[in-house]
């Protein structure tokens, strides 16, 4: 997780698919866990600019066609991929993004099912320090683990990344120095030309023969 903060760059942008008289604790926990771990860029989708709550909360949220382009859509609540509305189904079928559902077949609360979904995509140490993060248990969790490529490109990046920043002052130096020890070498005159001591170049006199 501490590489996912460093180097948030790739974060893959996920939909939140919303809809009318989503749970609130289902919408939370999916949001928090996303934001504590740095896994992704959760943005909220629904098929108008707003949708209302069980409990009537207004939620703010993007429409497919102002949304980023989404690598996945995740849909909260007990629900599952059932719940989805209809649109949001047919936009990401036509524009070929996965759609999966938090919840799993048999009911689970809300921040166990967002974590546990958490570690099938990152891994379990992602989830549990996610869980850390949020102050929430992990005993009872059914935490995978899954490893995904993105860690170790990050890991890689990042030591490509400290590599140039420790060598970085090393070559300036280099550079420094030669520059400073950097001669001009005068061009070399022809066999009768003599140098005098301001560096310029006079002519040497030849004896002629027989005088």
């Amino acid at each position: 997780m501490g590489l996912n903060a460093l180097i948030p760059w790739g974060d893959p942008p996920v939909g939140i698919a919303l809809t009318d008289g989503v749970g609130e604790i289902d919408v939370a926990s999916t949001f928090e866990v996303y934001s504590a771990s740095y896994a992704a860029r959760a943005i909220p989708v629904a098929t108008s600019a707003a949708v209302t709550t069980k409990r009537g909360m207004l939620l703010l949220a993007n429409t497919p066609q102002d949304a980023p382009t989404l690598t996945l859509m995740v849909v909260p609540g007990a629900g599952g991929a059932s719940s989805l509305d209809p649109r949001l189904r047919e936009w990401s079928e036509r524009h070929n993004v996965p759609v999966e559902a938090v919840q799993v077949a048999d009911s689970r609360p809300a921040f166990d099912a967002a974590l546990e979904y958490l570690s099938a995509q990152t891994g379990r140490a992602t989830a549990v320090s996610a869980a850390k993060m949020i102050d929430y248990p992990v005993g009872q969790l059914r935490l995978a683990d899954h490893k995904g490529s993105r860690i170790p490109v990050l890991l890689t990046l990042g030591l490509g990344l400290a590599a140039c920043a420790a060598a970085a002052p090393i070559l300036t130096r280099r550079l420094r120095e030669s520059r400073r020890h950097l001669v001009q070498v005068p061009v070399a005159g022809d066999a009768n030309s003599g140098t005098t001591e301001d560096g310029s170049s006079t002519p040497t006199a030849t004896p002629i023969a027989g005088a």
